[in-house]
This record gives structure tokens, sequence and C-alpha cells, in this order.
């Protein structure tokens, strides 16, 4: 699955300092693989769907 670097950016940009290594805790992902998400917005369609479902996690648990 593949998203635009914009929304893959703006999902970024609304993520707390120190979200990605906590997204890679979550997922059970490696720190890199994350990382690797973020800044190019590729990964498979299974990776990127525990990636955002976390994100989005985490945005909400700011929110409050």
């Amino acid at each position: 699955m593949l998203q635009s670097k914009e929304k893959v950016n703006e999902l970024r940009n609304k993520l707390p300092w120190g979200a990605q290594k906590v997204i890679s805790e979550r997922t059970g992902l490696h720190e890199k693989t994350v990382s690797a998400f973020f800044k190019n917005g590729k990964a498979s369609f299974h990776t990127t769907k525990k990636i955002i479902k976390v994100a989005k996690e985490i945005i909400e648990e700011q929110s409050f």
C-alpha cells in the first residue's frame, strides 16, 4: 500500500516526539521500518496498516 508523501508527512507532523519508537514497540516492527515508512511512505499493505493505526491512536491519546 502506498500513501501519498503529503499524507505521510501530515501524519508524521502530528505525532509527538518519540512516537516512532512507540509505534515500533506497539506494532512489533523494527524502528528502522517505521522510520523508513515516514521518510518515503512505502511499505507493504500490512505494515502500512499497522503503522497508521497506531499513529492515529497516539494522536488521539495526546488530544486528551
